[in-house]
């Protein structure tokens, strides 16, 4: 990926969490939602694809693999994740997390046949979940308004930033529900 396809992106978000601020006169229980318009329609959007595509496509993967294959494929995926959360790390100043993240990608993709297995929890490296979104906030980025993306869900500007840890709700579902009908492992 190259970091310039991220930055127009970047501006917006930054744009938007930072120039939608309530005004001094709101009291502070007041609820004002100036992105309520565009939230309504990806909330309505959002369910139809889950209810239409996302959960039958979850539903006939629980059915047809077994739990560890699904358990593996997460695992695989979240080794990917390396990159953006040992950089996460370091841009927040947690140089041992970022180490630690290291030491887990380097043993979980050799010794876990290319992260398909996690041995590297089993040996007390802890798995880290930073994102670019938290790194803002550490750096004092306001959140901004409420904000429903397309596919992705409810968040706000700051965590809609390029590199925040998303998963779609189909790969939750499936690894989260066990399946009667597909083999064990």
């Amino acid at each position: 990926m190259r970091p310039r396809r991220f930055v127009p992106l970047l501006a917006v978000v930054l744009a938007l969490s930072g120039a939608v601020v309530a005004p001094a006169d709101e009291g502070a229980g007041s609820e004002h939602d100036p992105l309520e318009g565009f939230n309504r329609k990806m909330f309505w959007f959002n369910d139809k694809v889950d209810v239409y595509v996302l959960a039958p496509v979850a539903s006939g993967w629980e059915k047809v693999s077994p739990r560890c294959v699904r358990t593996s494929v997460s695992h695989f995926f979240g080794n990917l994740r390396f990159p953006i959360v040992a950089v996460n790390d370091l841009l927040q100043g947690k140089v041992k997390d970022s180490a630690s993240d290291v030491g887990r990608f380097a043993v979980n993709t050799t010794v876990g046949v290319l992260g398909f297995f996690d041995p590297a929890s089993h040996w007390g490296l802890i798995e880290h979940r930073e994102d670019f979104g938290q790194t803002l906030g550490v750096w004092g980025v306001p959140p901004g308004p409420y904000l429903v993306l397309p596919l992705l869900g409810p968040s706000d500007p700051r965590d809609a930033a390029p590199s925040s840890s998303r998963s779609t709700s189909w790969s939750a579902r499936a690894s989260s529900t066990r399946s009667t009908s597909a083999p064990s492992c």
